[in-house]
């Protein structure tokens, strides 16, 4: 899994590209793996990278599956 998107309309503006590349680092390395990352330092979560194809909590090992809780998506 490696496809992803940044989402640019919610990053904040950087003085420039070394800084942007250093804040979306982690980002983007989660993304990678198949999660949506959010950044949430201001009280507000922001989504900012999404793989192209999501994980799948089907395809997660049992060992992660019984650690979280699936909380059903809404329809938009």
């Amino acid at each position: 899994m490696s496809d992803f998107e940044v989402i640019e309309e919610n990053l904040a503006e950087f003085s420039n590209e070394a800084q942007r590349q250093s804040y979306l680092a982690s980002f983007i390395a989660m993304s990678q793996k198949g999660f949506c990352s959010y950044d949430g330092e201001d009280g507000k979560y922001r989504l900012i990278s999404r793989p192209k194809i999501a994980l799948r909590y089907e395809a997660l090992p049992e060992k992660i599956k019984c650690e979280i809780v699936p909380v059903p998506a809404s329809e938009r």
